[in-house]
């Protein structure tokens, strides 16, 4: 990609994207010693467990709270935008409306068998 000086490895100057986890809600109760460190991060882990988030080595996300804006402040005006309302009638009109189609377009999927592929923690 000739960016070989800008990516690549963690180090001062180069450019990093960095998703830090904690991995006591991964590994709690137990975890087979001989389990995929990435397979278990990539089936066991959720929203909740991501602490630090770098992007391009500037951090978006500490303690699992945003750093480039407050997330209260946003949460309380978006209270105060909900509890003014207004007339919403029409929403409920459109979800109506368009509830038939959806119901129609999902039934025509066709699904594989929802039946787990791998077994995690066992040892058969």
């Amino acid at each position: 990609m000739g960016k070989a000086d800008q990516i690549g490895q963690l180090a001062p100057g180069y450019r990093a994207d960095v998703v830090l986890v904690k991995l006591d809600g991964l590994t709690w109760p137990w975890v087979a010693p001989e389990a995929d460190p990435l397979h278990v991060v990539m089936m066991r882990a959720k929203a909740a467990d991501v602490d630090t988030v770098l992007v391009n080595g500037q951090a978006v996300l500490q303690a699992g709270m945003p750093t480039g804006f407050d997330l209260a402040a946003v949460g309380q005006e978006l209270a105060t935008q909900l509890e003014q309302g207004g007339d919403r009638s029409p929403y409920r009109t459109l979800v109506a409306e368009l509830r038939p189609h959806l119901a129609q377009w999902y039934h025509q999927w066709n699904l594989p068998p929802l039946e787990p592929y791998t077994v995690f923690n066992s040892r058969c």
